[in-house]
Order: structure tokens, then sequence, then C-alpha cells
């Protein structure tokens, strides 16, 4: 039971990390989490001492694959940074930016599908059930949690400006009602004008000469 990796495995768990949020504290912006020692000792986490051998060691592996990359946010990356590229018109860049978050890791997935496995969830259509609901309701939380570091940052700039709205200002403004209260006009480029099913003109420019 002095496994490092097995008990890494039952600590970095997603299901232990909501109880995480009952005795952790926030530390700065965008929903960043601090938990110490004594967090843990408060804790409620898994108890692998009823659990096989088989279920042990699998939550080690897994945890040992998981560590092997640096850890992802809960929310992607391009979704944190989403207010300050609109704001500083850089949306095409922000395009470049990856959409994946943690919980679209396979790895993270099979540590937590092991550690339901180690809890007594025999059923693996049962722990993917949970596994899902699990991380539906925390990209909700995150994503609310988001929104509301979003608008404190809108509303303290608000506080400081001294002179009119710019443009930028005001279009970010324009943006978020509609993103908020009528989303079905925002629309993108490619697939909202750009239809598959029809038939295309299509005209090759050369680098010389006249286009054909």
């Amino acid at each position: 039971m002095d496994d490092p990796f097995l008990w890494g495995g039952l600590l970095n768990a997603t299901l232990v990390m909501l109880s995480s949020f009952q005795f952790g504290r926030s530390m700065g912006n965008e929903g960043n989490w601090s938990t110490m020692v004594v967090d843990v000792n408060l804790m409620l986490v898994p108890d692998p001492r009823d659990a096989d051998s088989k279920a042990l060691t699998r939550v080690a592996k897994a945890f040992n694959e998981l560590k092997k990359r640096k850890a992802l946010q809960f929310l992607s990356e391009r979704r944190m940074r989403e207010m300050a590229y609109r704001r500083g018109s850089k949306e095409a860049a922000l395009e470049s930016l990856s959409d994946v978050s943690e919980l679209e890791m396979p790895d993270r997935r099979e540590l937590d599908d092991a550690v339901l496995q180690l809890i007594g969830i025999k059923s693996r259509a049962e722990r993917k059930t949970m596994i899902d609901a699990l991380y539906a309701y925390l990209r909700e939380f995150f994503e609310a949690t988001r929104q509301k570091e979003e608008k404190a940052i809108a509303n303290k700039n608000t506080s400081k400006r001294r002179a009119a709205a710019s443009p930028n200002d005001i279009a970010d403004q324009i943006y978020q009602q509609l993103s908020e209260h009528e989303p079905r006009w925002l629309r993108h480029y490619d697939p909202d004008f750009v239809s598959s099913y029809r038939d295309y003109m299509v005209y090759e420019t050369p680098d010389d000469g006249e286009p054909m």
C-alpha cells in the first residue's frame, strides 16, 4: 500500500477532485484550486485496502501513463484565451489554439475508470455512464467559473475606464450580448455559409497569367 503510483492515481482521480472542492481553496483567477496535505487528510479518498491486486495494479499503471504528459486545464486553451483574443481582434489566432481539455484525454478516462473499478463498480457500462456524467458536470462547472471571471474582468476594466468606450469595447459588448442572448445570429463561414451538398464553380488562380 506504499506504492506512490497507486496513491498518485487515487489522489489525481477526477472523482476525488470533487472532494477537494470541499476542503481546498481557490487560488487566483480562472478557477485555479489549491489542495494541500492537510486538505487530503480530510478529503474522501478511495480505500485501496480491500481491493484486489489486479485493480491496484491497474490504477498505478494508469497514473504512471498519465504523468508522462503535461497536465491540461479543464477548459481548453482556446476557451481560456477567448476573451483576450477577441478583445485584441485576434480571432484568427484564436482558431490556432488547442480546443482540447483534460477531460478529452484518453489516459484521464482510463485512470478514472480504474479508480471506479477499484471501489467496486464492476460494470464497464455503469462506469462509463458515471464518468460521462461527471465530465459533463465539470465542463459546465468550469465554464460557469470562467464566465464569472470574464464578467469580473470586464467590470474591472469598465470601472477603470475614464475615457469613452473604444470601438473594440463596444464590439466586445455586442458580441457578449449576442453570445448570451441570441447565439443563433453568430455564424462561421464554414460550415454555415459553405455547403458540401451543392455544386461549386471553381476558379484556379495561377501565380502568373489570367484566372481560368
